[in-house]
C-alpha cells in the first residue's frame, strides 16, 4: 500500500484507467484507480483467475 500511495503512477495499467500492484509472495494484486488526488482501491484480485474478472462484480 506504501508504494502505491508514494508512486501511484508507477504501476501500468491493466484497463485504462485501472492499475495493478503485484504483492510479493502472494498470487494477487491490488486493483486501484486514480481520481484527482485521491486513490481508490477497486479490487485485490487474484492472479490465476479470468483477466478483469473483478471488474464485472459491485
Amino acid at each position: 500500500m506504501n508504494q502505491i500511495i508514494q508512486t501511484p503512477l508507477r504501476f501500468r495499467q491493466l484497463h485504462p484507467p485501472f492499475r495493478r500492484c503485484l504483492i510479493p509472495k502472494f498470487p494477487y494484486g491490488i486493483i486501484y484507480v486514480i481520481e484527482s488526488d485521491h486513490i481508490y482501491i477497486v479490487a485485490v484480485a487474484h492472479t490465476m483467475r479470468k483477466p478483469a474478472y473483478w471488474a464485472e462484480r459491485k
